[in-house]
């Protein structure tokens, strides 16, 4: 069974075909072996196919395109580049301290990821980082949060940033 697996991946097809093509050989194994031809000891060992996990589909060109139109001002067109262009979450956007940019290699440094509790580095593209500049420009040079709050908090919530999102997608 293992090399026919073997065979079949060597054809060129694709994971799930061949998944498909495992499932039906057990299928007829099982089948022997409550007819008594083959012994059950054999459904011991049984062969397993991990699928990949699916990656995320891209936004359309023309939907991007239409997305960052909406957008009318300096700030959320930066916050949303960089969510786009980077990979990271609101809830991590928001705690980027001006310190944690690296302006020469395009980078941000994230110390304690959201979801894994892992730090990590995300590179962003040349138009977010145009509005990056932009945004630095209008925002100041005072120090502390990228997206300072207003009334004394460090930073904009994260329920005024999704409130972005879902006016621009509107």
């Amino acid at each position: 069974i293992s090399a026919y697996m073997g065979y079949e991946q060597d054809r060129g097809l694709k994971i799930q075909s061949v998944v498909h093509h495992l499932r039906a050989i057990y299928t007829f194994v099982v089948f022997l072996v409550d007819q008594g031809i083959l012994p059950p000891e054999i459904m011991q060992r049984k062969i397993r196919i991990k699928l990949p996990d699916a990656l995320p589909r891209a936004i359309p060109p023309d939907d991007l395109g239409r997305l960052l139109d909406a957008i009318t001002t300096v700030r959320d067109r930066t916050m949303i580049l960089l969510l786009l262009r980077t990979g990271m979450r609101i809830g991590e956007l928001l705690k980027v301290q001006i310190s944690d940019i690296s302006f020469a290699e395009r980078k941000i440094l994230i110390y304690l990821g959201e979801k894994n509790f892992q730090g990590r580095a995300v590179y962003y593209s040349e138009d977010a980082e145009q509005a990056l500049q932009q945004w630095l420009d209008t925002r100041g040079s005072v120090p502390g949060c990228l997206f300072p709050g207003t009334s004394g908090r460090p930073s904009i919530s994260y329920v005024a940033a999704w409130g972005v999102m879902r006016r621009t997608l509107e």
